[in-house]
């Protein structure tokens, strides 16, 4: 599967606390297949393909920043007893509306004399540059279009 930069740039930054603990991680993970299946035109439609995509991702950010699952043993024991406690839906709502009101805010800078203070720019920068981190890492595991 192809990911899509932007698009994980955007989830890493509107659920930053994906490595905190497993049960963010699976929403995490559950939230971007389901928005990279959207994406690409529902190719994933399929309890199946979208079980295997999820396991891809999944495999590639415990790979590339060794983050534990404990208590669960993998996996799919995670997506097993924690799933079902995760809506995806609402989440992808709380993302779009980050994305909503992120660009609502620019574009009121960009429109008017208001300019965000330092913190905020600063704020901004370090989000972006937290992302492009985590995506430089996962290049060597994934495919990124």
């Amino acid at each position: 599967m192809r990911y899509d930069k932007e698009l994980l740039t955007d989830l890493l930054k509107a659920l930053p606390a994906w490595g905190l603990v497993p049960e963010k991680f699976l929403e995490f993970i559950l939230v971007a297949v389901e928005m990279f299946a959207h994406r690409t035109g529902g190719e994933l439609l399929t309890v199946e393909t979208l079980h295997e995509a999820q396991r891809e991702l999944a495999a590639a950010f415990l790979f590339a920043f060794k983050l534990e699952l404990f208590p669960y043993t993998d996996f799919d024991d995670l997506r097993q007893k924690a799933g079902p406690f995760i809506d995806i839906d609402r989440t992808i709502s709380r993302v779009q509306d980050w994305k909503q009101q992120a660009a609502a805010v620019w574009d009121l800078c960009e429109a008017s004399v208001v300019t965000p203070n330092q913190e905020t720019v600063m704020e901004d920068a370090l989000e972006d540059l937290r992302a492009r981190v985590v995506i430089k890492k996962l290049e060597s595991y994934l495919t990124f279009s």
